[in-house]
């Protein structure tokens, strides 16, 4: 049984909205380094990594994993 399934709802829902908000700033700074004249794609790829590795992932059943 993972962590977030031992707590509250309420709890669950906190966590998941802390990891949509870092998965948003690393998603605008990915986008900060492809909006200049010259983009650099390494730190586009890699705030769009990181983003991934904190993305909250909910299935069909609305049971976050």
């Amino acid at each position: 049984m993972s962590e977030l399934q031992r707590t509250s709802e309420k709890d669950v829902a906190r966590v998941v909205r802390i990891r949509i908000e870092e998965t948003r700033k690393m998603l605008d700074e990915a986008m900060r380094d492809m909006s200049v004249p010259e983009p650099d794609f390494v730190a586009a790829s890699a705030h769009l990594g990181a983003a991934r590795d904190v993305m909250p992932y909910i299935d069909r059943n609305g049971d976050v994993l």
